[in-house]
């Protein structure tokens, strides 16, 4: 089984998920799509995944995906067509 950790804010537990082997990550991650924020980072076996990177791949049991989700602030969003 894979393993999937999702770190929501710096200094928090990650949410560490086991996901079947030959489960395609963009179905899993579609399923669980309320639970993550606009803007997420995803590092597959250590290499970040770009935008245009595919993400309808199988896991595997060698497969750790880390999946960073850390929503923008509203202070952010006012500052950011500022700077």
């Amino acid at each position: 089984m894979a393993l999937v950790e999702i770190s929501n804010f710096p200094g928090t537990p990650k949410l560490r998920c086991r996901v079947p082997n030959g489960t395609l990550f963009y179905d899993w991650l579609a399923a669980n799509d309320g639970t993550f924020h606009r803007d997420l980072l995803i590092v597959r076996n250590g290499v970040k995944l770009g935008d245009d990177d595919e993400l309808a791949f199988e896991l595997t049991e060698l497969d750790n995906i880390q999946i960073f989700d850390q929503p923008k602030g509203i202070v952010g969003d006012i500052l950011s067509p500022i700077f």
